[in-house]
């Protein structure tokens, strides 16, 4: 990344959804998001604020390409970030992770730590279980949780904790 370089850069991004109308069909629709520009360089923290239903959620799914958007576009470290719609090639998508604000929902409860972070290495195609659990070891200890959590089940964790692992499922492609 050049130092004029961005490390996220939005333009224009808008989403609209279309809306039932009964009568003569013509359609309406609902502007979620109406050009969102914004631009994020490497070491800073961005904060998207408002109330409920104003389009937070969409502007985060339209940037990773969770949802098809109506217009703009993003890079990504200087990359075009997904197709005019915001699909996402399959290689590109394994460099953006989701940490939800609710890590025990994003959490099975049946998976233990260990399995839950081990989850994007298989997703990406890693085999060697010893490389995967040395791996998985490393991530946890970097967000603070040692090797005796690699066993436990969500149930069994604190919040932070949780949001921890959620973390490390993040974290740990790099």
């Amino acid at each position: 990344m050049s130092a004029t370089q961005s490390l996220l850069r939005v333009e224009n991004l808008s989403k609209s959804y279309p809306v039932r109308t009964s009568g003569w069909g013509r359609k309406r629709f609902v502007h979620a998001l109406d050009q969102v520009s914004l631009t994020l360089d490497a070491g800073q923290t961005l904060a998207v604020v408002g109330e409920s239903g104003c389009g937070k959620s969409t502007l985060a799914k339209c940037i990773l390409g969770l949802t098809e958007r109506t217009a703009g576009r993003v890079w990504l470290d200087g990359q075009i970030f997904g197709d005019h719609n915001g699909r996402l090639d399959p290689v590109l998508r394994r460099q953006v992770q989701v940490v939800f604000q609710d890590p025990y929902a994003s959490l099975n409860p049946r998976r233990t730590v260990g399995q839950t972070v081990a989850d994007p290495l298989v997703e990406a195609g890693w085999r060697n279980k010893d490389e995967m659990q040395a791996h998985v070891r490393n991530t946890l200890n970097a967000v603070g949780l040692g090797p005796i959590f690699i066993d436990r089940h969500p149930h069994e964790l604190s919040g932070g904790q949780r949001q921890r692992v959620a973390i490390a499922r993040a974290m740990v492609l790099r």
